[in-house]
């Protein structure tokens, strides 16, 4: 049974190491939704992997960090999205629509825990044989609970890097 096991990991790895893998980190530009007559234009920043399953289909991670001053209070009220989901590539490894779900860790008044959704859509340009510029759009929704529900858009550009399959997918325009 453990070799079992141990092959069962290793064709795991290998098969982890042939997908595409890109990883990208970028800052990021938020514009307050329902909340915006008691909130500045935030910012933040996210890292994000993308794991290519197949040419046009890919699991993706995230991890980001968004921050909102007050217009007429000197609190600032900030969230840390921790999502998985789901991404669909419109052309190969370049245009792409995503949906993603997971906590979101409010810190502000009455700090907790939240169900934290994400929609958008972005594009990948090449910027060297093995790395990316990242730009993308999306919606951030954070539910409020007994509290009001944050909603936000965000604009992010970010670089990256992509390793794994056969060859760099991404396109010269």
């Amino acid at each position: 049974m453990k070799k079992v096991i141990q092959l069962l990991v290793c064709i795991s790895i290998y098969s982890a190491t042939q997908a595409q893998t890109t990883i990208t980190i970028g800052p990021q530009l938020d514009m307050p939704a329902n909340f915006s007559k008691a909130s500045k234009i935030g910012l933040g920043g996210s890292a994000e992997g993308v794991f290519n399953v197949s040419t046009s289909s890919a699991i993706r991670v995230s991890a980001g960090y968004s921050s909102f001053k007050g217009k007429f209070f000197p609190e600032t009220i900030s969230f840390v999205p921790v999502r998985g989901g789901f991404q669909y590539f419109l052309s190969p490894n370049q245009l792409y629509v995503y949906g993603e779900g997971g906590p979101a860790f409010y810190q502000g008044n009455n700090a907790s825990t939240k169900l934290s959704l994400a929609f958008g859509g972005g594009t990948y340009f090449p910027a060297g044989e093995k790395s990316v510029v990242n730009f993308s759009l999306f919606f951030n929704y954070v539910d409020g609970g007994i509290y009001a529900s944050h909603t936000w858009f965000s604009g992010r550009l970010a670089y990256g890097l992509q390793w794994g399959g056969k060859k760099q997918q991404v396109r010269e325009r």
